[in-house]
Order: structure tokens, then sequence, then C-alpha cells
């Protein structure tokens, strides 16, 4: 009879955690390792600058990726000048590109000139001019918080439609939040995921919330850590 209620409490304690963490965050495996995928010779495109500026710095992306990069000039593109840049895959693994060139490093600043969404072929000549100025008011700001007693180390936002997981965002502390501008404008992409990671061994896997609709100035919170419930079966 003893071992027939342990049964039973067994069971019941199983059916709540079952219900418990239906409503929670999606705790999943990963892999930190990107796939870039492609293979064969890349592709250069010529920047044209039509602007009234000189460009000093340049930046180039696949139009999914959440990461800039680092700067591709060795020297930059006076007004009126051009140069030719190669483009990091090859056409058959992306062919679609944003472009960001300023003469202020980074690409936040309200001087740059931005294309998105470009359809790249090789050889091509993208022209940029001064109604491509760009101050970045279009791209969407979210807020993450953390309320999930965890303290991670990475911070990762993708559009759900792809499988690469680019920039890591920052590391952020229970009982936090962090601001993300994320910088694919809402005309490419709305959905996302948004992915934290911890390094912690003991904590097993990730936290992710997919197909996230996203709209400027939203807030995505990240609750209780569901597993810990699982302790009140041993």
């Amino acid at each position: 009879m003893k071992n027939l209620f342990r049964f039973i409490r067994i069971v019941s304690i199983i059916t709540v955690i079952g219900f418990s963490l239906s409503g929670c965050d999606v705790l999943s495996g990963t892999n930190d390792t990107d796939d870039k995928g492609g293979g064969g010779s890349n592709s250069t495109v010529t920047i044209r600058n039509n602007t009234s500026q000189n460009f000093l710095y340049g930046y180039r992306k696949p139009s999914s990726s959440t990461d800039w990069g680092s700067d591709i000039f060795s020297s930059g593109i006076p007004s009126g000048q051009s140069q030719t840049i190669t483009l990091p895959s090859p056409l058959s693994t992306y062919n679609v590109y944003d472009f960001s060139f300023s003469s202020t490093s980074g690409t936040t600043s309200g001087n740059n000139f931005v294309k998105y969404g470009t359809t790249v072929t090789n050889g091509m000549t993208i022209t940029f001019t001064n109604s491509d100025l760009n101050d970045g008011s279009n791209l969407p700001n979210i807020t993450v918080q953390n309320r999930s007693g965890i303290n991670f180390n990475s911070v990762y936002v993708k559009p759900s439609s792809t499988n690469e997981w680019n920039r890591n965002f920052g590391s952020l502390s229970n009982n936090s939040s962090m601001e993300v501008t994320i910088p694919i404008p809402p005309s490419n992409y709305t959905v996302f995921d948004i992915q934290l990671r911890t390094s912690d061994p003991t904590v097993p896997g990730t936290f992710t919330k997919t197909n996230v609709t996203i709209t400027n100035g939203m807030t995505i919170n990240f609750g209780l850590y569901c597993s810990e419930l699982l302790l009140l079966v041993n």
C-alpha cells in the first residue's frame, strides 16, 4: 500500500509539471557554431559614392543577418568615386544584401547611407545618393527582460525563417533588461526568434522564444526556469 501511495504521488507530480511547463519558455539544446554554408568563389560589387560625403567606413551583410560585422574598407570612397568590394559568401548562398556607408564609424549614427534588401548580381554597380541617408529610426527597438532566475552570457535574435544565429547582443543577468535594436527594417522581416544562452554547466540547453511578431517598443519577457520543477520528483 505504501508503494501504491508513492506511485500515485509521483504520477501527480509529473502531471503538475506537465501543466506547468506548458506555460514556460521553450528550453532546448543549441549549437553555437553558425553554418555559413556555401562553396565556390565569392562575387564582387562596385560601390559608387554619389553622395555629398566621403565614405570612410563601410559594412555589408546578408539581409537576414543581425550582424553588420567589421569595417570592410582599407581605404574609403571619396564623393564622386567608386570602389569594388568582395562579398563574404557565394551568391548561391546569399544574393540579397544590406549595405551601409558613412564618414563616421559604426552603423547607427545619423549620417549612414543605407540600402536594405539589395538583390546582388556579380559585378553590378550599386550607387548611393543623398536620398539613401538613413538615421536608423525605421529599425525596430525591443526590450528583452530576464526574470528566469539565471544569468545569461549571450542574447541572440534572428528572423524565424532563417537558421543562423548571427550576432551576440551581450550578456543579460537575472532581473535585468536589455534594449536591442534589430538592424533589419520591418519591410524585410517581422517575425523573429529570440534566444538566451548560458555557459553554466548546471543549466541544460537554452531559453528560446520562436515566431515572435516584432513591433517597435515591445517588451519580451523570459520567465521562471521551468525545469526546477523536476527536483520535486527526486
